[in-house]
Protein backbone atom coordinates (compact mmCIF):
# COMPACT_ATOMS: atom_id res chain seq x y z
CA UNK A 1 0.00 0.00 0.00
CA UNK A 2 3.34 2.38 0.51
CA UNK A 3 2.78 2.85 -3.50
CA UNK A 4 -1.08 3.98 -3.89
CA UNK A 5 0.31 7.29 -4.45
CA UNK A 6 1.90 6.32 -7.70
CA UNK A 7 -1.21 5.36 -10.14
CA UNK A 8 -3.15 9.49 -9.14
CA UNK A 9 -0.07 11.29 -9.45
CA UNK A 10 0.24 9.51 -13.20
CA UNK A 11 -2.99 10.39 -13.52
CA UNK A 12 -2.04 13.90 -12.66
CA UNK A 13 0.63 13.80 -14.89
CA UNK A 14 -1.37 12.99 -17.62
CA UNK A 15 -4.24 15.45 -17.44
CA UNK A 16 -1.43 18.25 -17.10
CA UNK A 17 0.66 16.92 -19.86
CA UNK A 18 -2.21 16.59 -21.93
CA UNK A 19 -3.70 20.12 -21.41
CA UNK A 20 -0.40 21.67 -22.04
CA UNK A 21 -0.39 19.82 -25.62
CA UNK A 22 -4.17 20.30 -25.84
CA UNK A 23 -3.46 24.40 -25.42
CA UNK A 24 -0.53 24.52 -27.52
CA UNK A 25 -1.08 22.25 -29.95
CA UNK A 26 2.95 21.47 -31.32
CA UNK A 27 2.56 20.13 -34.80
CA UNK A 28 -1.23 21.93 -35.26
CA UNK A 29 -4.60 20.58 -34.86
CA UNK A 30 -3.67 17.30 -36.97
CA UNK A 31 -1.22 16.30 -34.58
CA UNK A 32 -3.89 16.73 -31.24
CA UNK A 33 -6.48 14.83 -33.22
CA UNK A 34 -3.65 12.21 -33.96
CA UNK A 35 -2.38 12.32 -29.66
CA UNK A 36 -5.91 12.32 -28.86
CA UNK A 37 -7.63 9.36 -30.61
CA UNK A 38 -3.98 6.85 -29.60
CA UNK A 39 -4.55 8.07 -26.23
CA UNK A 40 -8.31 7.21 -26.28
CA UNK A 41 -7.75 3.49 -27.95
CA UNK A 42 -4.49 2.75 -25.12
CA UNK A 43 -6.08 3.38 -22.50
CA UNK A 44 -9.26 1.94 -23.10
CA UNK A 45 -7.42 -1.00 -24.10
CA UNK A 46 -5.73 -0.77 -21.21
CA UNK A 47 -9.20 -0.54 -19.11
CA UNK A 48 -11.00 -3.15 -20.82
CA UNK A 49 -7.72 -5.70 -19.38
CA UNK A 50 -7.44 -4.55 -16.14
CA UNK A 51 -11.34 -4.70 -15.90
CA UNK A 52 -11.43 -8.54 -17.39
CA UNK A 53 -8.42 -8.80 -14.52
CA UNK A 54 -10.47 -7.76 -11.69
CA UNK A 55 -13.42 -9.95 -12.01
CA UNK A 56 -11.03 -12.74 -11.46
CA UNK A 57 -10.26 -11.22 -8.35
CA UNK A 58 -13.49 -12.66 -6.95
CA UNK A 59 -15.13 -16.27 -6.70
CA UNK A 60 -17.42 -17.68 -9.10
CA UNK A 61 -21.08 -16.75 -8.60
CA UNK A 62 -20.50 -13.29 -6.98
CA UNK A 63 -22.43 -10.67 -8.13
CA UNK A 64 -19.06 -8.21 -8.19
CA UNK A 65 -17.20 -11.10 -10.78
CA UNK A 66 -20.33 -11.08 -13.01
CA UNK A 67 -20.38 -7.00 -12.87
CA UNK A 68 -16.44 -6.68 -13.61
CA UNK A 69 -16.80 -9.45 -16.39
CA UNK A 70 -19.51 -6.90 -17.95
CA UNK A 71 -18.09 -3.89 -18.02
CA UNK A 72 -14.97 -5.51 -18.94
CA UNK A 73 -17.03 -6.65 -22.05
CA UNK A 74 -18.26 -3.25 -23.10
CA UNK A 75 -15.31 -1.73 -22.75
CA UNK A 76 -13.66 -3.96 -25.17
CA UNK A 77 -16.36 -2.93 -27.45
CA UNK A 78 -15.48 0.32 -26.91
CA UNK A 79 -11.70 -0.02 -27.50
CA UNK A 80 -12.29 -1.49 -30.56
CA UNK A 81 -14.25 1.45 -31.82
CA UNK A 82 -11.69 3.35 -30.67
CA UNK A 83 -9.26 1.63 -33.01
CA UNK A 84 -11.53 1.34 -35.79
CA UNK A 85 -12.21 5.52 -35.08
CA UNK A 86 -8.47 6.25 -34.68
CA UNK A 87 -7.62 4.38 -37.89
CA UNK A 88 -10.70 6.46 -39.74
CA UNK A 89 -9.17 9.51 -38.40
CA UNK A 90 -6.10 9.36 -38.89
CA UNK A 91 -5.34 7.27 -42.09
CA UNK A 92 -8.28 7.70 -44.01
CA UNK A 93 -9.35 11.72 -43.35
CA UNK A 94 -12.54 11.12 -45.31
CA UNK A 95 -15.96 11.50 -44.14
CA UNK A 96 -16.55 8.58 -42.29
CA UNK A 97 -20.62 7.02 -42.90
CA UNK A 98 -22.48 7.54 -40.02
CA UNK A 99 -23.61 5.64 -38.35
CA UNK A 100 -20.76 3.70 -38.67
CA UNK A 101 -18.98 0.59 -37.20
CA UNK A 102 -17.49 2.09 -34.50
CA UNK A 103 -21.26 3.90 -33.75
CA UNK A 104 -22.41 0.29 -33.52
CA UNK A 105 -19.45 -1.19 -31.44
CA UNK A 106 -20.06 2.16 -28.95
CA UNK A 107 -23.39 1.36 -28.36
CA UNK A 108 -23.56 -2.09 -28.31
CA UNK A 109 -21.26 -1.45 -25.20
CA UNK A 110 -23.51 0.49 -22.99
CA UNK A 111 -25.66 -2.68 -23.08
CA UNK A 112 -23.12 -4.88 -20.93
CA UNK A 113 -21.93 -1.60 -18.88
CA UNK A 114 -25.33 -0.67 -17.71
CA UNK A 115 -26.30 -4.37 -16.82
CA UNK A 116 -22.93 -4.73 -15.04
CA UNK A 117 -23.40 -1.39 -12.81
CA UNK A 118 -27.18 -2.67 -12.38
CA UNK A 119 -25.68 -5.68 -10.95
CA UNK A 120 -23.02 -4.42 -8.81
CA UNK A 121 -25.36 -1.75 -7.76
CA UNK A 122 -27.84 -3.75 -6.24
CA UNK A 123 -26.63 -5.51 -3.13
CA UNK A 124 -25.58 -1.83 -2.33
CA UNK A 125 -28.89 -0.31 -3.01
CA UNK A 126 -29.81 -2.23 0.69
CA UNK A 127 -28.09 0.18 2.43
CA UNK A 128 -29.16 3.40 0.42
CA UNK A 129 -30.98 5.99 1.68
CA UNK A 130 -34.55 6.22 0.12
CA UNK A 131 -34.81 10.13 0.73
CA UNK A 132 -31.04 10.23 -1.28
CA UNK A 133 -32.33 7.80 -3.83
CA UNK A 134 -35.54 10.08 -4.42
CA UNK A 135 -33.30 13.32 -4.66
CA UNK A 136 -31.47 11.82 -7.52
CA UNK A 137 -33.82 10.45 -9.34
CA UNK A 138 -35.90 13.37 -9.30
CA UNK A 139 -32.50 15.42 -10.36
CA UNK A 140 -31.88 13.11 -13.51
CA UNK A 141 -36.02 13.87 -14.38
CA UNK A 142 -34.82 17.30 -14.29
CA UNK A 143 -31.83 16.24 -16.46
CA UNK A 144 -33.60 14.01 -18.96
CA UNK A 145 -36.09 17.28 -19.73
CA UNK A 146 -32.77 19.48 -19.90
CA UNK A 147 -31.16 16.76 -22.65
CA UNK A 148 -34.25 16.57 -24.56
CA UNK A 149 -34.24 20.29 -25.02
CA UNK A 150 -30.68 21.21 -25.30
CA UNK A 151 -29.56 18.45 -27.07
CA UNK A 152 -31.65 16.01 -28.34
CA UNK A 153 -34.13 18.87 -30.15
CA UNK A 154 -30.67 20.46 -31.81
CA UNK A 155 -29.35 17.10 -33.17
CA UNK A 156 -33.03 16.38 -34.66
CA UNK A 157 -32.96 19.87 -36.04
CA UNK A 158 -29.13 20.06 -37.19
CA UNK A 159 -28.61 19.88 -41.09
CA UNK A 160 -25.24 17.77 -40.41
CA UNK A 161 -27.86 14.92 -39.19
CA UNK A 162 -28.57 13.67 -42.00
CA UNK A 163 -30.51 10.36 -42.76
CA UNK A 164 -32.81 9.27 -40.27
CA UNK A 165 -31.15 6.35 -38.56
CA UNK A 166 -27.89 8.61 -37.97
CA UNK A 167 -30.43 10.15 -35.97
CA UNK A 168 -31.38 7.96 -34.43
CA UNK A 169 -28.24 6.70 -33.64
CA UNK A 170 -27.23 10.53 -32.60
CA UNK A 171 -30.58 10.49 -30.10
CA UNK A 172 -29.61 6.50 -28.39
CA UNK A 173 -26.63 8.45 -26.94
CA UNK A 174 -27.43 11.10 -24.51
CA UNK A 175 -30.32 8.12 -23.81
CA UNK A 176 -27.60 5.63 -22.67
CA UNK A 177 -25.30 8.48 -21.29
CA UNK A 178 -28.35 9.32 -18.94
CA UNK A 179 -29.04 5.99 -17.80
CA UNK A 180 -25.16 5.01 -16.62
CA UNK A 181 -24.91 8.80 -15.39
CA UNK A 182 -27.75 8.02 -12.80
CA UNK A 183 -27.32 4.26 -11.74
CA UNK A 184 -23.34 5.67 -11.54
CA UNK A 185 -24.45 8.05 -9.22
CA UNK A 186 -26.99 6.24 -7.02
CA UNK A 187 -24.01 3.73 -6.63
CA UNK A 188 -21.61 6.80 -5.48
CA UNK A 189 -23.81 7.69 -2.94
CA UNK A 190 -24.09 4.27 -1.68
CA UNK A 191 -20.51 2.95 -1.65
CA UNK A 192 -18.61 2.05 1.18
CA UNK A 193 -15.47 3.63 2.66
CA UNK A 194 -12.20 2.34 2.72
CA UNK A 195 -10.11 0.13 1.14
CA UNK A 196 -13.10 -2.08 -0.78
CA UNK A 197 -14.74 0.90 -2.00
CA UNK A 198 -12.01 2.66 -3.57
CA UNK A 199 -12.13 0.38 -6.87
CA UNK A 200 -15.54 0.64 -7.61
CA UNK A 201 -15.96 4.39 -7.03
CA UNK A 202 -13.20 4.74 -9.83
CA UNK A 203 -14.98 3.01 -12.57
CA UNK A 204 -18.24 4.83 -11.21
CA UNK A 205 -16.34 8.62 -11.53
CA UNK A 206 -15.32 7.41 -14.96
CA UNK A 207 -18.83 6.42 -15.92
CA UNK A 208 -19.75 9.52 -15.40
CA UNK A 209 -17.13 11.65 -16.96
CA UNK A 210 -18.38 9.46 -20.24
CA UNK A 211 -21.48 10.23 -19.78
CA UNK A 212 -20.42 13.74 -19.59
CA UNK A 213 -18.47 13.88 -22.62
CA UNK A 214 -21.11 12.51 -24.69
CA UNK A 215 -23.35 14.98 -23.81
CA UNK A 216 -21.72 18.22 -24.12
CA UNK A 217 -20.47 16.61 -27.40
CA UNK A 218 -24.10 15.83 -28.42
CA UNK A 219 -24.76 19.16 -27.37
CA UNK A 220 -21.62 20.72 -29.25
CA UNK A 221 -22.33 18.95 -32.44
CA UNK A 222 -26.06 19.63 -32.43
CA UNK A 223 -25.53 23.64 -31.91
CA UNK A 224 -22.08 23.13 -34.65
CA UNK A 225 -19.54 24.09 -32.11
CA UNK A 226 -17.46 20.94 -31.31
CA UNK A 227 -14.33 21.26 -33.14
CA UNK A 228 -11.04 19.55 -31.22
CA UNK A 229 -8.69 22.40 -29.96
CA UNK A 230 -10.93 25.04 -31.33
CA UNK A 231 -12.87 25.90 -27.87
CA UNK A 232 -13.43 25.41 -23.74
CA UNK A 233 -16.47 23.26 -24.67
CA UNK A 234 -14.33 20.88 -27.23
CA UNK A 235 -11.33 20.90 -24.15
CA UNK A 236 -13.56 19.56 -21.76
CA UNK A 237 -15.09 16.83 -23.97
CA UNK A 238 -12.07 15.32 -24.94
CA UNK A 239 -10.50 15.70 -21.51
CA UNK A 240 -13.67 14.26 -19.93
CA UNK A 241 -13.55 11.53 -22.22
CA UNK A 242 -9.79 10.28 -22.12
CA UNK A 243 -9.74 10.29 -18.25
CA UNK A 244 -12.75 8.48 -18.13
CA UNK A 245 -10.55 6.16 -20.03
CA UNK A 246 -7.78 6.36 -17.31
CA UNK A 247 -10.50 6.55 -14.13
CA UNK A 248 -11.93 2.95 -15.13
CA UNK A 249 -8.69 1.59 -16.25
CA UNK A 250 -7.50 3.05 -12.18
CA UNK A 251 -10.36 1.20 -10.85
CA UNK A 252 -9.19 -2.48 -12.65
CA UNK A 253 -5.77 -1.57 -11.14
CA UNK A 254 -6.71 -0.56 -8.12
CA UNK A 255 -9.39 -4.01 -7.86
CA UNK A 256 -5.87 -6.16 -8.88
CA UNK A 257 -4.01 -5.08 -6.75
CA UNK A 258 -6.41 -4.34 -3.92
CA UNK A 259 -4.85 -6.38 -0.49
CA UNK A 260 -7.87 -5.97 2.68
CA UNK A 261 -6.94 -5.95 5.91
CA UNK A 262 -9.31 -7.20 8.66
CA UNK A 263 -9.89 -3.26 9.60
CA UNK A 264 -11.33 -3.05 5.85
CA UNK A 265 -13.34 -6.39 5.16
Amino acid sequence: MKRDWLAPLGAVGLLVLYTAVYVWQPGGQDRLVTISHVLYAAFALLAAALAMRAAFTFDRGRPQRRAWVLIGTGLVCWATAEILWAYCQIFRPVEVPSPSPADILWLVGYIPIVVGMVVYYRPLSMAANRRRKLIALTLYAVLLVTTLVLVVQPLIASPVSGTTLRSFANMLYPIADLCLALISTLSLLVLCGGLIGQPWRSVVISMLLFALADLLYAYGVGNQTYMVGRNLLSGIVDTAYLFGYVEAAMGGYRQVTLRVLPSDA
